[in-house]
């Protein structure tokens, strides 16, 4: 019985529709966390797309995948590093939206020059 149950478990979890994304802080250091309903191909890199950590200086991420939003999470990187306030990077995030809708998307952004979470919605 208890084989039965886990199979079921494991069957209804492959078909769950849930996204998440967190930004921890603890000590210094930053990490991101993060699930998307997309369908990805094998060789699809979400952490690249979908992530960007500075080490000791904060981290950004989203669940929408959209390949030129590396180009986007690069420049992101670029003003956690130079410390700009996460308002102010998140506002570039939507007004530079490479497929103009901003609107689908959510970021999440935590850095040490706001010193508090950031999000849009």
């Amino acid at each position: 019985m208890k084989k039965l149950f886990l199979l079921m478990v494991l069957s209804y979890s492959y078909y769950a529709n849930a996204t998440f994304s967190i930004i921890a802080y603890d000590e210094e250091e930053y990490g991101v966390a993060f699930a998307s309903c997309a369908m990805l191909s094998d060789n699809f890199d979400s952490v690249e797309y979908l992530s960007r950590v500075v080490p000791n200086n904060g981290g950004v991420v989203t669940r929408e995948k959209s390949f030129p939003l590396t180009i986007l999470f690069y420049s992101a990187e670029g003003m956690i590093e130079a410390d700009v306030c996460g308002g102010q990077i998140i506002g570039y995030l939507i007004e530079n939206d490479p497929e103009n809708k901003p609107e689908e998307r959510q970021y999440l952004l935590l850095n040490s020059a706001s010193n508090k979470l950031q999000y849009s919605s």
